[in-house]
């Protein structure tokens, strides 16, 4: 009985301890010309966990994370004596898994701003607030590192593409860069405000627009309702709304004027889409790398594709289904679709059926 018990114990040791490697294996930087020469760990908590469906677990480092995220990158790198001096902060960092047909996937969500310090100051190169994940899981331990040098495998080349379009004269002092992360209203008020949302902001920072409206439902489907519509025509695009505590995001629907609701919930300090249809939505997105980004999909084309509406039908499930020829991503599936905490686009998270 007592080796039982022993036998248990050590099981649940293995199971409650993960460790974080970053060091995979070398990143692809053979021609990269820049220098991570600091790291800010600006997260508000600083435990490193996984998050599972029922229980949250430490993940094991052997040092505090910004260091080992900047000698990961740094040690990939190149001998060059032609560098950018990058400075990368990170507001969110974390692993954890969630249950789909009985099979467990594994996701890496991140927010971080990516600056380039210069001799008066520092430049903003731009941000990344997105979520990776794995399918067909063996090893947990390896899905998250494995999945982790995907994420920056990838980014850092659009990091200095992205340099090339910096804007030199919005010089940010380092007090703003140091600065610890913050969390948007909407998730501290003690009440989450009913009304509209004109725009992202109103709804980070829970300062609705007190407008008269219903919310109707037709075919297990939400529309927003604004009264007195014509005296409030300037309110007709808008970002979102909140009722009865629930908060949606409007996708407006052109061949009938009618704001179709999504309800979200939160992920992260950020919110995701939650629908019947959203995964099916997903999965018929164009998407393509964005040139100009940090490895982020096409915003544009992502939202243009939400936005648009088969002109021969009222029925707002059927813009959900419309597919638009392009260039996928052969490597990954999209199922679920983030709200990016900076832009309030939607954020379609990339799947890796496999992680080779």
């Amino acid at each position: 009985m007592k080796y039982l018990i022993l036998l248990l114990f050590l099981s649940f040791q293995s199971f409650a301890q993960i460790n974080f490697n970053p060091y995979f294996k070398k990143l692809n930087l053979v021609t990269s010309k820049i220098n991570v020469i600091k790291v800010i760990d600006a997260r508000i908590d600083k435990d490193f966990t996984f998050i599972s469906q029922d229980s949250v677990q430490k993940l094991e480092t052997n040092g505090p994370l910004n260091l080992l995220i900047q000698d990961f990158i740094n040690s990939s790198l190149p001998i060059n004596n032609k560098k950018n001096q990058i400075v990368i902060k990170i507001n969110d960092y974390q692993f954890g898994s969630r249950m789909e047909e009985k099979k467990t996937v594994v996701w890496f969500y991140t927010d971080m701003e990516f600056f380039k310090k210069t001799d008066n100051g520092y430049l903003k190169i731009g941000d990344i607030n997105d979520c990776k994940e794995a399918k067909n899981i063996d090893n947990l331990e390896i899905a998250i590192n494995r999945l982790h040098w995907k994420l920056w495998n990838n980014m850092l080349d659009d990091i200095e593409v992205n340099l090339k379009h910096i804007n030199k004269n919005a010089l940010i002092e380092e007090k703003e860069v140091f600065a610890s992360a913050q969390v948007p209203n909407i998730f501290y008020d003690s009440t989450t405000n009913e009304g509209i949302y004109p725009y992202f902001n109103n709804m980070r920072y829970n300062t609705p627009v007190k407008l008269d409206f219903t919310i109707k439902e037709k075919s297990n489907q939400y529309y927003l309702v604004i009264k007195d519509q014509e005296k409030n025509k300037d309110k007709t695009e808008i970002w979102g709304v909140c009722k009865d505590g629930k908060i949606y995001k409007t996708i407006k629907n052109s061949s009938t004027s009618a704001n179709v609701l999504i309800p979200v919930k939160r992920f992260g300090n950020t919110f995701e889409l939650t629908s019947a249809n959203t995964g099916f939505m997903a999965k018929n997105f164009t998407y393509q790398k964005n040139k100009y980004g940090i490895n982020t999909l096409n915003l544009n084309i992502v939202n243009l594709v939400i936005n648009s509406i088969s002109k021969t039908t009222g029925n707002s499930s059927a813009f959900l289904a419309i597919k638009i020829a392009s260039d996928i991503w052969q490597a990954s599936n999209i199922e679920r679709i983030l709200i990016d905490k900076n832009t309030g686009l939607l954020n379609p998270v990339e799947t890796y059926k496999n992680l080779e």
